[in-house]
């Protein structure tokens, strides 16, 4: 007895559809992966840089309110924030977990953003002399253009 056509092209496409079926389940497969490295490695890198840049911001905020500070003790009072704000920014940028998070494609990104921040010790240094030689303005201006 010979298989009439309507069989074997019913056998080809049950071939078939496993074929394909198995080719998607190994792809999800692979997606899978993918996806939970992401969500290990790439989430809480994302998580410290919004850290960072809230901190960043929160810095700027102060240097304002630093230099509109109305007696010694409040201006005293913003740099021990600042100092505060500071020592947090240190701690999200020597994370270990940041430098083997940090994807290929940003590494260049980070690294400027790290030798920046090498710096802000010294560009501070700079704003708070200024201002505290009572060079307001230039303060300000240093503020603007320099940080």
């Amino acid at each position: 007895m010979r298989p009439n056509s309507f069989t074997c092209i019913l056998l080809a496409l049950i071939g078939l559809n496993l074929a394909v079926g198995a080719a998607a389940y190994r792809y999800l497969g692979r997606i899978d992966a993918d996806y939970s490295r992401l969500l290990g490695e790439g989430i809480p890198f994302l998580n410290s840089m919004q850290g960072a840049t809230g901190l960043a911001s929160r810095t700027y905020a102060l240097k304002v309110d630093r230099e509109q500070a109305a007696t010694p003790a409040e201006a005293a009072r913003i740099e021990a924030e600042m100092d505060h704000v500071r020592q947090m920014s240190d701690q999200i940028f020597a994370s270990p977990l940041n430098e083997r998070a940090v994807p290929a494609e940003l590494k260049p990104a980070y690294e400027e953003i790290r030798k920046f921040r090498e710096g802000g010790r010294d560009r501070r240094a700079q704003y708070l002399a200024l201002l505290n030689a009572g060079k307001t303005a230039e303060a300000s201006t240093y503020l603007r253009d320099d940080i």
